[in-house]
């Protein structure tokens, strides 16, 4: 059995979204779904965990995300 972790999704204003979701879950799922919650294109994104980019094939395990961790996201501008 595959254990859900709980996390926060933190951007740069300060608000937060929790999210839930199996350890082995792509980051681009979260991606898409954190995008498609703000309305805006996910491609504006970065993600990051402790400072270090996220990128779409990780996933909670490669990562060593755990429960209640916080994921940065700043908005690149063009």
């Amino acid at each position: 059995c595959l254990q859900k972790i709980m996390f926060h999704v933190k951007d740069e204003t300060g608000e937060e979204i929790l999210f839930k979701a199996s350890q082995r879950v792509k980051m681009a799922k979260i991606f898409r779904a954190y995008a498609s919650r703000k309305e805006v294109d996910s491609r504006i994104l970065q993600f990051s965990l402790r400072g270090e980019p996220i990128h779409a094939d990780d996933t909670f395990e490669s990562l060593g995300l755990e429960d209640n961790d916080h994921i940065h996201i700043d908005v690149t501008r063009a």
